[in-house]
């Protein structure tokens, strides 16, 4: 099951740049913050944070993830983060604050 999703999430990974606005007509940007929060481990955490940057580029969903809880999770594993191992994953979660706080002033409070 594991390998499922995150193959799933490589799949949408590759799929926002090309339909970014379906994407989130669907709500698959909410979909990607409720599965980060949900799951801790790592390899499905990652894929999770490299779905969300792909999206984190795009105007249409800066302001729907400042209105989700997303900013606060990507600060909670940048803070509790501290093993070897976990350092592309904060580097992630610090690439997505910098996309999302890019050219959005309601993110960067």
């Amino acid at each position: 099951l594991i390998d499922l999703q995150i193959h799933a999430l490589d799949i949408l990974t590759n799929l926002i740049p090309i339909l970014p606005r379906h994407i989130k007509d669907i709500g698959g940007h909410k979909v990607l913050t409720i599965f980060l929060q949900t799951f801790p481990d790592k390899p499905r955490r990652k894929a999770a944070l490299l779905a969300i940057l792909s999206a984190s580029t795009y105007n249409c969903f800066k302001e729907e993830f400042q209105q989700s809880t997303i900013i606060q999770s990507l600060l909670e594993i940048i803070s509790n983060s501290k093993e070897q191992a976990t350092l592309y994953i904060r580097e992630l979660c610090f690439n997505i604050l910098g996309n999302m706080t890019d050219d959005c002033r309601s993110n960067q409070k």
